[in-house]
């Protein structure tokens, strides 16, 4: 009840509203932790939390409710990636050394690694997150998915929005075109979904 009408606000841009639904509706969840309430789809409440809060431009909202989330569903540790990203966040990406084993996670640390690298002056550094994705989308299985999502093109979109912007830092604009043209015919096959997972238009 306190979640449903988020899925309104955020069809009519009230971003603000969506993210005020979705916190009452996760302070439900926590009190039926406790006995004292009923929940169902506790993860797709903080979930939609995170995609409220990021669509609103609140970072500190969206990087809990981020972290919140790969407490409660390992699957979802990439938001916080995400999410650091999202916000341009690097030093704190930063401070994330060691990459996670999961390779499809592991995936967006190395574009918020590779991003951040680039963003503090590091280009030469910034590379090798472009090689290792390239091994990680090799290593990935054509079919694994994401919900309804394919990680493989996921995995591919990421590759194409960190070559990218080393390209554009470089001021090699013809090929940072191309190489945003492809990633975003990637993106644009993405299935419909609300909550949305991928918080990283290449269009931006």
């Amino acid at each position: 009840i306190q979640h449903m009408p988020s899925h309104i606000y955020m069809r009519i841009g009230r971003y603000g509203d969506a993210v005020r639904a979705n916190q009452k509706a996760h302070i439900v969840d926590l009190q039926a932790d406790l006995g004292q309430a009923a929940a169902i789809y506790a993860s797709h409440n903080l979930d939609m939390l995170v995609f409220a809060a990021w669509m609103d431009g609140q970072s500190a909202v969206a990087m809990q409710a981020s972290e919140d989330l790969a407490e409660s569903r390992e699957a979802d540790a990439f938001h916080v990636y995400q999410m650091l990203v999202r916000f341009g966040r690097w030093d704190e990406m930063l401070a994330f050394e060691q990459a996670p084993e999961d390779p499809f996670i592991r995936g967006f640390w190395e574009l918020g690694r590779g991003l951040a690298l680039l963003r503090t002056g590091e280009v030469e550094k910034s590379r090798g997150s472009v090689e290792s994705l390239e091994q990680l989308i090799k290593g990935l299985e054509e079919d694994a998915r994401y919900r309804r999502f394919s990680k493989h093109d996921m995995l591919a979109v990421i590759k194409g929005l960190l070559e990218g912007e080393i390209a554009r830092a470089e001021r090699r604009f013809e090929d940072a075109e191309r190489i945003f043209r492809q990633a975003i015919a990637l993106e644009d096959r993405f299935p419909y979904s609300e909550p949305e997972p991928w918080a990283l238009p290449v269009r931006h």
